[in-house]
């Protein structure tokens, strides 16, 4: 039977070998979930046995965890915008520079607008802005029922599933309206670049999610090919890019009729990471 310290030790140990960086906090998170208690308590209440049930739900999610299976997954949440999302297999994890629309989203979409999210996944981004801009209705669109799901869910737990309609639909294809903003995180990585993602994200995340074709723009070029159609005049359409994306995507927009791009917003890494594309006549 282990303490609560021993049991961290112990888990510590294990992914230290398997060489997770973040093995110390990861052996903490999953010790809070399986024993429901607060960060505080690791340290307060160190000597405390766990239950053998405990210690066997510990000792397989610790074993999951060294195999790759991202934390996220293991607890079935994460923080975004200061928010807890469900997330699953079926849906991305929600990153910390993804935040970057919903802070822009949520100062520039004009008062009781109508707002749609292209790709809504978890619905971090759709949700989030709900949350943070009460007087915004949301459209949110997704190739995949399961994900959609999760989304609805999320609405629901953040109480905004009034505002937030979500539909099945292939990018722009599905949509007859314009709007003043649309937001996308798309599917940006070449698939060629598989081989340099963490195991955690190359095994468990949804390529569908993650792969944009050969050169990781088959998304993008298809969403600027659309999105003149789609916006009011003087519109804007926020695009999350790969780190190395920002002169390949500023030719495609460049290259598409009724766009130009705004603004590059860098992330806090100082990459160019949101392209913002207004639609510039029509």
């Amino acid at each position: 039977m282990f303490t609560m310290r021993q049991a961290i030790t112990w888990a510590n140990g294990i992914l230290s070998e398997r060489s997770i960086e973040s093995a110390r906090r990861d052996a903490e998170v999953l010790l809070l979930f399986v024993t429901g208690l607060e960060r505080v308590q690791l340290y307060t209440n160190g000597e405390q046995e766990l239950s053998a049930d405990q210690c066997a739900r510990y000792e397989a999610l610790i074993a999951r965890r060294a195999e790759g299976e991202p934390v996220a997954y293991l607890v079935g949440k994460k923080e975004f915008y200061a928010l807890d999302f469900a997330v699953g297999p079926e849906v991305l994890i929600p990153r910390p520079e993804t935040e970057i629309l919903v802070e822009k989203a949520a100062a520039w979409a004009p008062g009781r607008a109508t707002v749609l999210e292209i790709g809504v996944g978890s619905g971090a981004v759709i949700v989030a802005l709900a949350v943070e801009r009460p007087d915004l209705q949301l459209i949110g669109l997704d190739i995949s029922l399961n994900a959609l799901r999760t989304a609805r869910d999320n609405a629901r737990r953040h109480g905004v599933a009034g505002r937030v309609r979500l539909f099945v639909g292939d990018a722009l294809s599905a949509v007859q309206a314009r709007f003043p903003l649309i937001l996308m995180n798309p599917p940006y990585i070449a698939q060629g670049d598989a081989h340099s993602l963490s195991p955690d994200v190359a095994r468990y995340e949804p390529g569908i999610a993650l792969f944009g074709g050969n050169d990781g723009l088959d998304v993008i070029r298809k969403v600027l090919s659309a999105a003149a159609g789609n916006l009011l005049p003087k519109g804007l359409l926020l695009l999350e890019c790969g780190y190395d994306q920002q002169s390949s995507v500023t030719k495609l927009v460049e290259a598409a009729v009724g766009l130009k791009v705004r603004e590059w917003i860098s992330d806090l890494g100082g990459i160019p990471r949101v392209v913002v594309v207004e639609r510039t006549h029509g």
